[in-house]
């Protein structure tokens, strides 16, 4: 569904609305037709679909006193939007968002809300991109967190929106940066070797792994070599 924000006319609007699909990016506003994606059911799609299953399952699974506790714990948890507007979640889903940032790190889920901490730091640069050595230094991760490394395979050097290409590579600790990590072995293991010249793009998502909150993506792009 999508959002729309009135004032003397419609100043913002995000979302589908029948065909069409409404956004915004640093250019403005723009909307597209809306495509329907195939449906292959990949590994990574099952996982992310049985993900859902399964914390929604644990939800149904809690006492009426967790579900209570959950419920009462939304106000500290509010979210802002894709209009930029303050917004509540409900207990259960604020439940499911937390334990599948949690899930996406391999923590189990929480069956009681923490205290929340904020979403955590995530700012990093690329510190070598190549075949011998590919690895990023992060500048800003909160101490704690769990970091989701996300990357592309080799790209044409004209591309610059990677964002439907980032695939999951792996999951690291902050104590792996000493003092960049080094996510070549895992970007090999998913794509192989890194073609010289390429574009490739690479995104960071810090998780709290005690309140589930997690960052925004984070992405840069560099051409290999």
């Amino acid at each position: 569904m999508a959002k729309i924000k009135l004032g003397a006319f419609v100043t913002e609007i995000a979302g589908k609305v029948g065909g069409s699909i409404f956004s915004r990016n640093r250019g403005g506003a723009y909307v597209k037709n809306r495509v329907i994606p195939s449906n292959p059911k990949t590994p990574a799609q099952n996982a992310v679909r049985s993900a859902f299953g399964s914390i929604a399952q644990s939800w149904r699974s809690l006492t009426k006193g967790q579900r209570a506790a959950w419920n009462s714990a939304t106000a500290n948890y509010q979210i802002v939007d894709s209009l930029g507007d303050i917004r509540t979640l409900s207990g259960a889903q604020l439940f499911q968002q937390l334990n599948l940032n949690l899930n996406a790190v391999d923590v189990r889920t929480l069956l009681s809300p923490a205290q929340p901490q904020g979403a955590p730091n995530n700012e990093f640069d690329i510190a070598s991109m190549t075949s011998e050595d590919f690895s990023i230094e992060t500048t800003k991760i909160a101490d704690g967190s769990l970091i989701e490394v996300f990357a592309t395979p080799s790209l044409s050097p004209g591309v610059s929106n990677v964002s439907n290409q980032l695939r999951k590579i792996g999951v690291f600790t902050v104590q792996d940066v000493v003092p960049t990590l080094s996510i070549g072995e895992a970007y090999t293991a998913k794509f192989g070797d890194l073609v010289d010249g390429s574009t490739v793009g690479v995104s960071l998502r810090s998780v709290n792994s005690i309140t589930g909150e997690a960052s925004t993506k984070n992405t840069l792009t560099q051409l290999a070599g």
